[in-house]
């Protein structure tokens, strides 16, 4: 060693160090393309697929040492130590977030098992004979049958309508040695004439009677030792977690270095209304075909509150009463769609200028004016009646406050204009959806922390002006308009669904001074049986259970009850909750969940409420349309609004890295604040809950049209207010004043 050179001696480590982490990754990419692209690949790996594998490694180590890794390293250079252990750490915190919210399917490995079932000749009194007949082994998941023949017979055994028989005179059997990837179940037939059969499962025995007196199935599941593989089935998360973490970082730098483009002119005055006016022509389409809008079970009863009274605060009062004050000159819910949709496309336009601002493109803006005007999922839910429509506008208002406070680093907050616009827009949004009130001041809050040092007061002003606004319009104000109190079931509606899940789990933990409680309000059954861990409904709205008894102290004990077990049973309590908020964090559909979504035809009522189509051969399109995105193989990329949060968190983290500025991050932080009230305040899996995290991912995407590091203080000096000296650069800009 000592007659190597010394640059070669002192390169050496590091580059065996980067030659094995080449290998490592190899071999996870291998393995985990094995596991989800080539079925069966652990089952069926014999000595030439092992050696297929193997130079798969050596080609993957080879392109990785050579190509990949020395180019995350050098986009990596220009980061602090901080920031490439940000990057590191990232991706993987991101990658095993994928693997938990996709969700990638468990590791099917192959496991080894001995089955044998004998006929043994004999039956109970009330058979006829005593046959037994074996259909064989299916896959349990697809229900396809395995070509698994049994490897050894003994006696008597007769192939006949698809299966094996045997009366077991002398006694038969037959026996299968092998190994299968996931689980498997044994099928045998039971009918009047069937007798004993002894199952032998990797040497555990049970006699089974198969006689019944009809014709029917009796199954055996074959399911693998959770522990046999566990050293396999963490190697394969881990190459799981390593290849997605490796793509996660690759495509991250790759972007976050990609210089962007040049900026472009602002988009001007007249050419701001083209977008509004591209997405109003295409929403008016979708009222026409379904006049006068889309109304549900909830629509319904806040149109009777709006027309016949009295207010009750399970809408929010002042979402009623803006329907109200639309519908004074037109009384018709056509009238509240139209609002909607001005609404909605001028919220769009704001966007776009402000994204304008910050250099996107124009062919981009007009990339995000075709997707969102054509957007099935905006024509749906614009012209639907309800409160989370207002309250996705309000939220598309804040991406446009907070984009253009991220770009002038915090200086909007000198201007009073702009923090009235942002007082109104919070202001509005924890009036229009009760969670929106610890959005707002959540919000304020993170503004109250990060702010300009010389201008937090402003921000801690804005919160003490909206505390005491929100104070007013929902005590006094609402005392003077003859608002009442939600009822006391729906406003227990937490302590009715965890309960109900406690029951359902572990009903046996429940003493008979607890079931009084429960018994109370609905029968013992209904709080056990009716639970449903994905809504609320099946509890809180059902013949049985006594709305009455919540308005009297009975209400009291069951909260009390609910104190007392919830903490006690943690375990079921985060059971129900990962349950109840999926719709929040998984992308893929459950297997026994649901999206609620809308509803095609207008809700029956005594209202005098119907839909009357102004474009009939138009609706029957959309419908088709409409319906088909609720396929299951485009309902997670349509509609579950988890991917869209994940990418516009992507989006803004990837733009932010660009700019070299977490300022960016401002601009989706309500979407995020919702999505995590929502994790723990949500009662079903309804879409429109969500809806603000879908019309804000489609506008984050165009942060990474942005050109790097436009936010640079060099580049885009601190703008100053009316004349005032700009704190960097000694320029001064009136757009903070003029916003």
């Amino acid at each position: 060693m000592s007659r190597l050179p010394s640059s070669f001696r002192s390169h050496l480590p590091r580059e065996l160090g980067r030659f094995s982490l080449a290998v490592v990754l190899a071999t996870a990419l291998v393995i985990a393309g094995g596991m989800h692209l080539v079925p069966g690949a652990f089952q069926s790996a014999g000595g030439s697929a092992w050696g297929v594998a193997a130079l798969a490694v050596v080609a993957l180590s080879w392109l990785l040492y050579r190509w990949v890794l020395g180019r995350l390293v050098s986009q990596l250079q220009p980061y602090s130590r901080w920031g490439r252990r940000a990057w590191g750490l990232g991706s993987l915190l991101g990658a095993a977030l994928l693997i938990l919210a996709i969700p990638l399917a468990a590791p099917r490995l192959p496991w080894r098992f001995t089955l044998e079932v004998a006929a043994m000749g004999e039956k109970n009194a009330a058979s006829q004979g005593s046959e037994v007949w074996v259909l064989g082994l299916e896959d349990e998941t697809s229900g396809k049958p395995l070509p698994l023949e049994p490897t050894r017979r003994s006696g008597s055994w007769e192939v006949k309508d698809g299966g094996q028989m045997s009366l077991g005179r002398p006694e038969a059997t037959l026996r299968w040695e092998g190994r299968f990837e996931g689980d498997a179940v044994l099928k045998l037939v039971r009918h009047p004439w069937s007798g004993l059969a002894r199952v032998t499962l990797n040497g555990e025995s049970q006699t089974v009677d198969l006689f019944s007196p009809s014709s029917e199935m009796w199954v055996l599941p074959l399911r693998a030792d959770p522990h046999a593989n566990a050293s396999l089935v963490v190697l394969v998360r881990l190459s799981e977690l390593l290849s997605i973490a490796l793509l996660l970082l690759g495509v991250g730098l790759g972007v976050a270095a990609w210089p962007g483009p040049e900026r472009t002119v602002e988009q001007g005055r007249w050419g701001g209304l083209i977008p509004p006016g591209v997405c109003a022509a295409v929403w008016s389409l979708y009222l026409l075909s379904f006049w006068p809008g889309f109304m549900t079970s909830d629509s319904m009863s806040q149109w009777a509150q709006m027309t016949r009274g009295p207010l009750v605060n399970i809408h929010p009062p002042y979402h009623t009463l803006t329907n109200w004050l639309i519908t004074r000159p037109w009384e018709s819910p056509a009238a509240v769609v139209l609002v909607q949709i001005l609404a909605l496309a001028l919220a769009f336009g704001q966007a776009l200028r402000e994204l304008s601002r910050w250099g996107v493109p124009r062919w981009m803006r007009g990339v995000l004016t075709v997707l969102f005007a054509l957007s099935p999922v905006n024509g749906a839910m614009v012209i639907t009646l309800w409160k989370d429509i207002a309250y996705s506008i309000v939220h598309l208002v804040l991406f446009s406050l907070l984009a253009k406070l991220a770009r002038t680093r915090g200086e909007a907050l000198r201007s009073t204009r702009f923090l009235l616009g942002l007082g109104v827009t919070l202001l509005y949004a924890a009036l229009v959806r009760h969670n929106g009130v610890p959005l707002s001041f959540a919000l304020l809050a993170i503004l109250v922390v990060i702010g300009p040092r010389g201008l937090r007061h402003r921000a801690g002003l804005l919160a003490l002006g909206l505390a005491s606004t929100f104070v007013l319009m929902t005590g006094p104000l609402f005392k003077l308009i003859g608002v009442r109190p939600m009822s006391g079931a729906y406003a227990s509606a937490f302590p009715i669904h965890q309960m109900g899940a406690i029951a359902h789990f572990s009903p046996d933990s429940l003493g008979p001074s607890e079931r009084k409680v429960l018994e109370a309000f609905q029968p013992w059954e209904t709080w056990r049986d009716a639970y449903n861990c994905y809504s609320i409904n099946p509890l809180l709205y059902n013949d049985q259970l006594k709305t009455n008894l919540f308005e009297t102290p009975l209400r009291k004990d069951l909260v009390s009850l609910w104190l007392h077990e919830a903490p006690r049973h943690w375990r079921e309590m985060l059971r129900h909750q990962v349950c109840l908020s999926s719709m929040v964090w998984r992308i893929q559909q459950p297997a026994d969940g649901y999206l609620y979504l809308f509803n095609f035809d207008m809700e029956p009522n005594t209202l005098g409420l119907v839909q009357e189509p102004k474009l009939p051969a138009l609706r029957q399109e959309l419908v088709r349309l409409l319906t088909s995105s609720f396929a299951p193989e485009r309902l997670w990329w349509v509609w579950r609004p988890a991917l869209y949060l994940y990418l516009s968190v992507f989006f803004a983290l990837i733009a932010a890295a660009r700019q070299r500025s977490p300022w960016v991050l401002l601009s989706i932080l309500p979407v995020v604040l919702n999505s995590l009230i929502l994790l723990g305040l949500n009662v079903a899996q309804d879409f429109r809950y969500q809806y603000p995290v879908y019309v804000v991912a489609l506008l984050s995407s165009a942060l990474l049209f942005v050109r790097r590091g436009v936010l640079a203080r060099e580049e885009v000096p601190a703008p100053s207010v009316r004349g005032e000296a700009a704190p960097v650069g000694g320029q001064s800009s009136p757009e903070v004043a003029s916003a």
